[in-house]
């Protein structure tokens, strides 16, 4: 489900502007709480009533959209594995280090071990130089072997369901727009597009040999590439 936040940032795109009247349509108190999340992020710039874009904001949708073209890996054999100590008087810096793994689709295996079959080396050396974490980190890969050798063991480190969820509700919702007078509103097909990208940016990505093969995510990109040719026709 796309939040209020991204559903007013597409229509702001689409329409290249929203004044104060228009946001009513959001519920008065919600949006001015969107507007002002989206100031502090920097997304928007405002102009008497009016409100626009900003570049930060285009970049934001940009970069979101940018999941559309992820495309599905091939597992080379290998695993990631990221061993990490930071201490608690830098619980901010160690809770955003965990989100930024989880981020790359790496997620606990014990408690002091993150896995991941893809090969994410160099995102995370970049980022443990940029933030000083060098003495705090330990990144390694492994082969097939030992603890690593029951794949079916580690694959359920990673709950597919809730993206497996999404990805069926919006084959559905894409079949029901897709089949109404709904799809000449080229708002609502962006806005629906927009979801499918969040959706993907929320699949840890795995590779193909780690899915299920009902996975419905080759579905949902067809669906989205309907969507996308309603947009532009």
């Amino acid at each position: 489900m796309v939040t209020p936040l991204n559903s007013l940032l597409i229509y702001m795109e689409h329409n290249e502007s929203i004044s104060r009247s228009e946001m009513l349509k959001w519920g008065k108190n919600e949006s001015r709480g969107i507007i002002g999340k989206m100031e502090a992020m920097s997304l928007v710039k405002r102009k008497d009533d009016e409100f626009r874009l900003s570049k930060n904001g285009y970049e934001y949708i940009n970069n979101t959209l940018e999941n559309l073209h992820v495309g599905t890996p091939h597992w080379d054999g290998m695993w990631r594995i990221v061993s990490f100590s930071i201490p608690e008087k830098d619980r901010p810096k160690r809770d955003k280090f965990r989100r930024f793994i989880e981020t790359l689709g790496m997620r606990a295996f014990f408690n002091s071990l993150w896995v991941s079959p893809l090969d994410i080396k160099s995102k995370i050396a970049k980022y443990v130089k940029a933030n000083f974490l060098e003495k705090n980190v330990v990144t390694f890969e492994v082969t097939q072997n030992g603890t690593f050798s029951n794949t079916e063991n580690l694959r359920s480190a990673w709950d597919l369901n809730p993206i497996r969820e999404k990805y069926l509700n919006f084959i559905e919702k894409s079949n029901e727009i897709l089949k109404s007078p709904e799809r000449s509103d080229k708002y609502l097909l962006k806005l629906h597009i927009f979801e499918f990208a969040t959706i993907v940016q929320e699949d840890p990505n795995l590779p193909i040999e780690f899915l299920p093969r009902d996975w419905p995510f080759y579905r949902a990109k067809q669906m989205y590439k309907r969507l996308r040719s309603a947009v532009v026709g």
